[in-house]
């Protein structure tokens, strides 16, 4: 899988495999990857979405472990069949916003029982802050939406400004606020 030849749309995978799901929007891939499941019967789902997760799956409504939650993108793993419970690995390229600190870059699930995104840990990132991977610090036991999140504001992942205002105090002083 690439750029130019990846799944735009719903991918299923049916065994105990670990799987990376080619899946991506027009013009870029943007695989997510599953560890083994421990059932040859267990089926998953999944798919990449380009869009901005709110209103469905708001970012204000997260652990307080997470200092913010992407709203760039979001991908759906669904355990369709069985009851595996998998480590979950994400992706992120220079369009997932500006990532300077891939340790502070943990995987998010939403928990629908919750109402909000949980923080899944981060046991591995690969790569460097232009693209790479994070995986869940563990087997997860959610499943649905999943999407990168970060515990400090070191990772600018795109965010919703709601006000910026700039005045000029003198001719070589400028006060900005947002």
């Amino acid at each position: 899988a690439t750029d130019a030849s990846h799944v735009n749309g719903v991918v299923t995978k049916v065994g105990t495999g670990a799987f990376t799901f080619p899946v991506g929007d027009n013009t870029s891939y943007r695989p997510i990857t599953m560890s083994s499941p421990s059932s040859a019967t267990d089926v998953f789902t999944a798919q990449y979405i380009h869009a901005d997760p709110k209103p469905t799956y708001p970012q204000s409504s997260r652990d307080i472990t997470l200092n913010n939650v992407s709203k760039y993108e979001y991908w759906m793993l669904n355990r369709v069949n069985g009851s595996s419970n998998v480590t979950v690995n994400l992706s992120w390229n220079i369009n997932s916003g500006s990532i300077t600190s891939m340790g502070q870059l943990h995987v998010a699930g939403w928990s629908t029982a919750q109402s909000k995104w949980k923080d899944l840990g981060n046991s591995a990132t690969t790569g460097n802050t232009g693209a790479g991977t994070a995986t869940s610090g563990g087997p997860v036991t959610i499943f649905g939406a999943f999407t990168l999140a970060s515990l400090t504001a070191n990772n600018v992942l795109p965010i919703d400004l709601l006000y910026f205002k700039c005045n000029k105090i003198n001719a070589s002083l400028v006060d900005i606020d947002w």
